[in-house]
């Protein structure tokens, strides 16, 4: 394999995922893209040097997402909780904005009056409407605008609604790891930081 060609890709994509992905390690999503290319090294190989590299972003992109993807359903299943994206965020807003109480009876499946359910994710209402009241009097007001009224922003409006989502998708996925955070409760050095590859290694052991 070519690193020299395939490391700029791999590190570009690797980056941005890590950005999309909070709480994944970028060294993590570069090691499985490494991994996956050089199970496919022979099908880059056999394209026209010019579009080497097109394939090689394709592959570095599927195998980053699909790492992404396992690693966020591996969390979720041992915490109950979700690292949150803001187009997760803004889907929830699409379908269940409200300013006031975060009631949506109507499309709110029954038995879920204390959650928020959309485009596969759940959120508290307790948390959702926390994160509303933390924004600025300005942040709440463009999405009010947008997701109460359905106002049609322009573009210097669009890149604040962007921000007050970006603000909620902190606010939530620090919430969550307050939550998981025993680090007070065990005493001095209490807790070692591991890789997500160590800890799906204890978490076998232990299971």
């Amino acid at each position: 394999m070519n690193h020299d060609f395939c490391k700029p890709i791999v590190e570009r994509v690797a980056r941005r995922l890590s950005f999309e992905w909070p709480g994944i390690e970028r060294d993590d999503i570069e090691q499985e893209i490494w991994r996956g290319l050089t199970e496919r090294w022979e099908s880059v190989k056999a394209q026209p040097e010019a579009e080497r590299g097109g394939l090689v972003s394709f592959f570095a992109e599927r195998f980053g997402v699909s790492y992404c993807s396992r690693e966020r359903q591996f969390y979720q299943h041992f915490t109950a909780e979700w690292i949150y994206q803001p187009h997760e965020v803004r889907r929830l807003m699409v379908d269940y904005f409200d300013a006031d109480a975060w009631l949506a009876p109507v499309k709110r499946p029954e038995g879920t009056n204390q959650t928020l359910l959309g485009d596969g994710v759940t959120v508290a209402l307790f948390d959702i409407d926390r994160a509303f009241k933390s924004l600025t009097e300005t942040d709440q007001q463009i999405l009010i605008r947008v997701f109460n009224a359905g106002e049609t922003l322009g573009s210097t409006d669009r890149k604040k609604l962007q921000r007050a989502i970006d603000r909620i998708v902190v606010f939530l996925n620090r919430t969550i790891s307050k939550r998981f955070d025993h680090s007070d409760h065990e005493g001095p050095g209490s807790r070692e930081v591991v890789s997500n590859a160590t800890a799906r290694a204890l978490t076998h052991e232990t299971y």
